[in-house]
């Protein structure tokens, strides 16, 4: 019995522990001699007593039970053993005890959770992977939709006889549509593209000297015409000049996404395009007067795949926000929210000087 690998443990007929190997004793924690005397039941937890005496009950009256029991180790901690328990008689056919062979299961337990998380874990991801395919399905096709109607004018209008042509003031109407189509296609591109470049490593940065106020100028210049199709007067209210080392396409993608978010959940109100500098860092503040947002969901709109609104209503990946705060975290900076339900929104982006 002591040469075996399990657990070996004899009772006498009264429940009290007349032997235990060393195994056994191992697997508890416990020396041999302070076991010898006690009950199998003092070495389980209160809930696993109860579990374990309606289990002996059921096999006692012929039933098929699991035989696994959580024991109590002396230093506190549990561990599954599975237990296969037989009645010792003797030569007068009289109960002269048990005998249970303990093998210890805790390892093969973890092994099944584990198992059974990461099935869970799977099932989710394939769920948010088809979910996230339907939504760029038609997020991609409708700018290819109108800038495939855009050409298709141009194509027409250049065909024709000259005194019969598109006029110009149409084409360039037409052109800059494209233009602006093609844009939208690139950002997706763009933001799809850093999913899988955070997904194989850090988010890469390649930081140059950057004049943080003629970027947000840059940017504002080339949102124009969007502006005007939300019906958003811009306020402006940039620092004089702001320079540190930071990537400048990078902080490109966070102003783009972030003034893109305002149009799409602002229309028809104001947004605010604010930039401070202090000592030792510089701060963006970009602020609209829409829909806001719940406070239970203004930590995960950072995450990736995420939307606090309905795509049916709002179009969009889940990834804008996610992209910004990567690109943020990579410059040592950080980013939040401060909103309310149908009080607007105002995005904060902090990035550390020098």
């Amino acid at each position: 019995m002591e040469a075996a690998a399990d657990g070996i443990w004899l009772v006498d007929p009264d429940g009290r522990t007349v032997f235990v190997n060393d195994a056994l004793a191992t697997m508890l924690g416990y020396p041999a001699d302070e076991m010898r005397g006690r009950f199998f039941f003092d070495f389980l937890d209160a809930d696993a007593r109860l579990e374990a005496m309606h289990v002996l009950q059921r096999r006692a009256s012929g039933e098929s039970v699991p035989d696994d029991f959580r024991f109590l180790r002396r230093d506190g901690t549990s561990r599954w053993a599975s237990v296969s328990i037989r009645p010792v008689i003797d030569a007068q056919g009289s109960f002269g005890g048990a005998v249970a062979t303990v093998t210890d299961m805790t390892f093969r337990r973890s092994l099944e959770a584990d198992h059974h998380r990461l099935l869970q874990e799977a099932r989710t991801a394939i769920e948010l992977r088809d979910a996230f395919f339907s939504v760029a399905g038609h997020e991609l096709r409708t700018p290819l939709t109108g800038l495939r109607l855009a050409l298709a004018t141009l194509s027409r209008g250049l065909v024709r006889r000259p005194e019969e042509a598109v006029e110009w003031e149409r084409l360039q109407r037409k052109v800059a549509g494209a233009e602006s189509m093609v844009n939208q296609l690139a950002s997706l591109v763009t933001d799809l593209l850093d999913v899988s470049r955070v997904s194989s490593g850090p988010l890469p940065i390649a930081r140059t000297e950057l004049n943080l106020t003629t970027l947000c100028a840059s940017v504002v210049d080339r949102f124009h015409e969007q502006l005007n199709r939300a019906r958003c007067p811009l306020a402006l209210d940039l620092a004089p000049e702001v320079v540190g080392r930071w990537d400048e396409s990078r902080l490109d993608q966070v102003l783009t996404n972030l003034l893109a978010n305002a149009l799409k959940y602002g229309a028809g109100a104001p947004v605010l395009l604010k930039l401070t500098a202090s000592r030792d860092e510089a701060r963006l503040v970009v602020e609209d007067h829409g829909i806001g947002i719940a406070p239970e969901d203004q930590a995960r709109i950072f995450d990736r795949f995420v939307r606090a609104v309905s795509e049916k209503h709002y179009g969009g990946l889940g990834i804008g926000l996610w992209v910004v705060k990567q690109i943020v975290t990579a410059h040592g900076g950080r980013v939040w929210v401060e909103s309310q339900p149908l009080a607007g929104a105002r995005f904060s982006v902090a990035l550390p000087l020098g």
